[in-house]
């Protein structure tokens, strides 16, 4: 991630050449950009010609369902956000992911903004007075304000991992997402905050517990980039494996005086 300290809310074109300051950043975007240009344009999800995301494939990122099973807290942690997941870890959602992640596939960017964006439209219709409310469970429903302006929170990524793969992933969903719901008249914004520091290992293989001490103390708030105090905070993630990433997350923000209105993920694991 940047050193830079722009302020929170500003567009995430005007803050990327902070970014490629390494040349290996540079290199990697470059190289990201190639094989764009090089291969020819499937699906991600089903390998179909001519498109990144089929219509097909894009179902399997529309059903908005609440997380109900039990996530690693932080300790001293006050409250846990309600945590919402956009489709399961399989599939074509799972080789979509993957191919953004992984494989350079910058343009599903795009697609997975847009889902992003559909997500908060969908949670924000299931407020405290919704009929619907009891689908999530009344008690865990977020009390959401539709008139407030979202900042959306990419969840960290460790710089090392975050250079191979030629930029913030998530940072780049964010934006996307953000200018989906201005362009339907949602206020929304990129609070590009969060840092995962150095000594943070790979979390591969490990469990919930080894997860939660692995990045205990090593994610950190940039305060310039912050959301202000009571404002709508959506932290965003492509996976929820354990969430214990989510859950560290959310505590730093709101040990910052900034509490996560709601965690949104496209795709959750099944356990």
């Amino acid at each position: 991630m940047s050193g830079s300290r722009e302020g929170a809310g500003e567009p995430v074109a005007a803050r990327a050449p902070g970014r490629w300051r390494r040349t290996g950043d540079g290199l990697a975007a470059a190289a990201s950009g190639l094989i764009d240009l090089m291969l020819p344009l499937r699906c991600a999800g089903c390998a179909r010609p001519g498109t990144a995301w089929c219509g097909g494939c894009a179902r399997e990122l529309g059903g908005l369902r609440k997380v109900v099973r039990a996530l690693p807290v932080p300790s001293g942690s006050a409250a846990v956000p309600p945590v919402f997941a956009l489709g399961r870890y399989r599939g074509a959602a799972r080789r979509a992911v993957v191919s953004y992640k992984a494989a350079g596939r910058r343009d599903l960017a795009d697609p997975f903004g847009v889902a992003i964006a559909d997500g908060l439209a969908g949670l924000l219709q299931w407020g405290p007075s919704s009929s619907g409310r009891a689908a999530f469970g009344a008690e865990t429903v977020p009390d959401l304000d539709p008139a407030g302006t979202w900042h959306l929170v990419p969840a960290p990524s460790r710089a090392i991992t975050s250079r191979r793969r030629g930029g913030a992933h998530m940072t780049r969903v964010a934006g996307r997402a953000a200018a989906v719901l201005a362009e339907r008249g949602r206020a929304a914004v990129v609070a590009d905050c969060l840092v995962s520091g150095a000594g943070a290992r790979d979390s591969v293989g490990l469990d919930p517990a080894e997860r939660l001490r692995n990045l205990a103390g090593r994610v950190s708030v940039l305060p310039r980039r912050a959301p202000p105090a009571g404002a709508p905070v959506l932290l965003i993630d492509d996976v929820l494996t354990t969430g214990a990433t989510a859950m560290s997350s959310a505590h730093v923000l709101a040990r910052h005086g900034v509490p996560v209105t709601a965690v949104l993920v496209l795709t959750a694991t099944s356990g």
